[in-house]
């Protein structure tokens, strides 16, 4: 009886169902396959996975991650009928999925893309003054 009513509680709240996915996704799966995905990266390339997996290496693109994707998700849970929300979370991966490649096959001593985005941004701002 308490899985019914609580059945009844998630069918009048779409936006609270969607928001609680979208958490479970940002905060359970998405580091995990951040770090998947550079420790898959190291070994490909022979890299020290320490350095590969560092922290300060997923942290960014996690935090760029989530930029995206919860408002992309709240997006995609609220308004796209659910025999279409494959197709557009697959077309929306798409761009991720090259930022993620991009992030991954940077040199750890380079900073990635979101971080050269603020460095032009930074040294644009200089030049202006």
């Amino acid at each position: 009886e308490a899985h019914v009513a609580a059945g009844r509680t998630w069918a009048a709240r779409p936006m609270l169902q969607a928001a609680a996915r979208v958490a479970a996704h940002s905060v359970v799966f998405a580091p995990c396959s951040i770090a998947a995905l550079f420790a898959w990266t190291a070994v490909a390339r022979g890299s020290p996975l320490t350095v590969a997996c560092a922290p300060e290496r997923v942290a960014p693109v996690w935090a760029a991650g989530s930029v995206f994707w919860i408002p992309t998700m709240l997006g995609i849970y609220r308004f796209v009928p659910l025999a279409s929300r494959v197709l557009v979370t697959s077309a929306c991966n798409v761009g991720w999925s090259s930022y993620l490649s991009s992030c991954a096959a940077a040199p750890p001593s380079e900073p990635g893309p979101v971080a050269k985005v603020h460095v032009v941004a930074r040294r644009s701002q200089e030049l202006a003054n």
